[in-house]
């Protein structure tokens, strides 16, 4: 298995069962985390399978450290589930 899939299913985990959240959110920060991992490691974020299909398409959810959720930038505003912060 690829070790970055692993990091996504860890990370999706642990927010599920710790974090309380629902699957769906669980993932959509998993994936927000696991592709900030990949910029930082230099690694490349799978393209096929589970994690490219949760892809959300031009741009990438991205993980805040500062707010603690996953969201993207539109229109040079973050927006988190909607909100824009």
């Amino acid at each position: 298995m690829n070790s970055v899939y692993e990091w996504f299913l860890e990370r999706s985990a642990i927010m599920s069962a710790d974090g309380n959240m629902p699957i769906y959110q669980a993932d959509f920060c998993a994936y927000a985390l696991t592709a900030s991992y990949c910029k930082r490691t230099g690694q490349t974020m799978p393209s096929d399978g589970y994690l490219g299909a949760l892809r959300p398409g031009a741009s990438d959810p991205i993980w805040s450290d500062e707010l603690g959720d996953a969201g993207w930038y539109e229109d040079r505003n973050f927006r988190i589930k909607g909100k824009i912060r």
